[in-house]
């Protein structure tokens, strides 16, 4: 998994380039100059952090204190997450480490048992995510974890669960 301090490019239509996914409309753009995208009201389904793995024990998706992770583990997180704007599929989800410092681009859309109900989108299968975050990349401390969603038209991200505490020891 590659890492990359501060900056993360998101280029259109994906072709795995420069921790990008490839777009012929509008470029590269940086995932930070992104705005954040309020969800559609009476659609909370288009994104979900399904499972939490650090150091190989599972943890509650939606775990609020701070999870302790040794410095030679990992944090692992796999879900779901789609357009909820056009019920597609989103161009990519990355994990952005205390707002930036670190971002993690996620493996998406290769993984069928992880998906958006089927009900709510088009191309449901193509949905799923898994990203690893390092642990030996994290310094001494508390740290955040929040997952971004980047749909097609880049014009912003989604937010993707609630936002992971640890604490790197």
């Amino acid at each position: 998994m590659l890492a990359v301090a501060v900056v993360a490019l998101v280029t259109v239509g994906i072709t795995g380039t420069y921790l990008g996914a490839t777009c012929q409309s509008r470029g590269t753009v940086l995932l930070e100059t992104l705005p954040a995208l309020a969800p559609p009201i009476g659609n909370p389904s288009f994104a979900k952090i399904e499972s939490l793995v650090v150091d190989g024990r599972p943890y509650p998706p939606s775990a609020s204190r701070a999870i302790s992770v040794d410095p030679h583990g990992s944090l692992e997180i796999r879900g779901y997450a789609a357009d909820p704007s056009a019920r597609i599929p989103v161009v990519a989800v990355f994990a952005v480490v205390d707002g930036g410092a670190r971002t993690y681009r996620a493996t998406y859309g290769a993984d069928g048992a992880r998906r958006a109900p089927a009900g709510d989108f088009n191309e449901s299968r193509a949905t799923g995510y898994h990203v690893v975050v390092p642990a030996a990349d994290l310094s001494p401390g508390a740290h955040t974890i929040a997952l971004r969603a980047v749909p097609r038209k880049l014009d912003g991200y989604y937010g993707v669960g609630v936002p992971v505490h640890l604490m790197s020891r």
